[in-house]
């Protein structure tokens, strides 16, 4: 009776097991059929296939029919096969596939379609075992990336080719400030000749002018020096953007260059009816940097602020310190800038819509030169403005470390 009990308990134990094992082998054949857009395809120890699911029938547009049974190899291209195989210096076998590709991440192969045609596939082989752990065969899994890697290869080409049009446009901007340098210098000295001589003939060297004579020398004189400031603002420009800088780093008491413009600001505002004050510390300001460009940055912002600021006007220029910063202040109550206009403040060239309705002078290269200079000199530029509410701006520039003296107690 337990015989008999034992060997119906048995049967019963073996049927659910094939029922099982059934049961899993239809389920992941459905997986695989299911899989439409990832070729699955199985092969046997031999290299012949024995499973093709839809997506490798969708991928080579070949009937799993036909594939199975057929050898693995015959999918991947031929000429790709032989150049890898030389690569190891052997024959193009299915065992040198298994020996270098199973289970190893994923490369690109070229596969031959039933037509004729070729797809870039990126594709594993991985070993299938069964329960006990024996070899029964591989599962090549592969996915067509040959739009992708179009893609890839058309942005590095757009890319390649924006980068040839980076380089050409540094060239030709390194062209245009050699040109500019080279132009400004030739322009210089004949134009410091004409200021010079027409200097000699408002003094008299050359005998007395005549009524009619003295505007026109005075407007030569003054068109001069307009062309003159004109040529060393460029030449200023064109060194600080060139790569090997010529201006000096040294220790530099900005309070010194405050006062200096201060000495001489009188000459710039003329006739002018302007109040204009400076406020400065009675102790050094000391920045590492270059005097002569400080000079003319600075002095670049205060003559806008006469230009920019009517007969009866406020301009101020004040000298501080924060923390490790030296602030620089010029504001003034003159014309201002439309807020809508600022992007553009420090373009080369650059200048308002006010400027240019009321005819004011200029070459709209100030502030371009004063941003240029404070760079330079590891500082920041802010400028607050609005239109007929005047204009502030705020030059920030890191103070000259002192260096810490060792301290030694007896």
């Amino acid at each position: 009776m337990r015989d008999q009990a034992g060997r119906a308990s048995h049967l019963v134990l073996t049927g659910l097991d094939i029922t099982a094992e059934r049961h899993a082998s239809g389920l992941m054949r459905h997986l695989l059929q299911a899989a439409l857009t990832t070729a699955l395809i199985g092969v046997d120890l031999h290299g012949c296939i024995t499973l093709f699911n839809s997506g490798a029938q969708t991928l080579l547009g070949q009937e799993p029919e036909e594939a199975v049974g057929t050898a693995f190899l015959d999918l991947l291209a031929r000429e790709d096969l032989a150049r890898w195989a030389d690569g190891h210096a052997a024959a193009p076998t299915f065992d040198l596939v298994v020996e270098h590709l199973v289970d190893q991440p994923a490369r690109e192969w070229r596969w031959a379609h039933a037509d004729g045609r070729h797809s870039l596939v990126s594709m594993t082989l991985t070993s299938v075992r069964d329960h006990a752990g024996a070899l029964i065969g591989y599962l090549c899994v592969g996915s067509d990336v040959t739009e992708m890697v179009q893609m890839q290869e058309m942005l590095m080409k757009a890319l390649d080719k924006e980068r040839q049009v980076v380089d050409r446009l540094k060239e030709l901007d390194s062209a245009k400030d050699d040109f500019v340098s080279t132009v400004s210098h030739e322009l210089r000295t004949p134009v410091s000749s004409i200021v010079g001589y027409t200097e000699l003939l408002q003094d008299g060297d050359f005998g007395d002018l005549t009524q009619q004579q003295v505007p026109v020398l005075d407007a030569i004189s003054r068109n001069g020096e307009r062309l003159i400031t004109l040529v060393d603002n460029l030449l200023a420009l064109s060194g600080l953007s060139s790569d090997a800088l010529t201006w000096d780093h040294a220790s530099t008491d900005l309070a010194e260059v405050v006062l200096g413009i201060q000495r001489r600001f009188a000459g710039y505002v003329g006739r002018r009816r302007l109040e204009v004050t400076f406020t400065v510390p009675e102790v050094p300001v000391l920045v590492e940097g270059d005097s002569g460009q400080l000079d003319r940055a600075l002095l670049n912002l205060l003559s806008n602020a006469v230009k920019f600021t009517e007969d009866g006007g406020r301009i101020s220029c004040c000298l501080t310190t924060e923390d490790d910063q030296a602030v620089l202040v010029v504001r003034d109550d003159g014309l201002g800038i439309p807020r809508e206009e600022q992007a553009n403040l420090f373009g080369r060239f650059w200048r308002s819509s006010t400027s240019q309705a009321r005819h004011i002078q200029g070459t709209g290269l100030g502030l371009s030169l004063v941003h240029a200079v404070v760079t330079a000199h590891r500082g920041s530029i802010e400028i607050e403005s609005e239109h007929l509410q005047g204009t502030t701006v705020r030059v920030r520039i890191p103070l000259q470390r002192v260096p810490s003296k060792d301290v030694s107690t007896v």
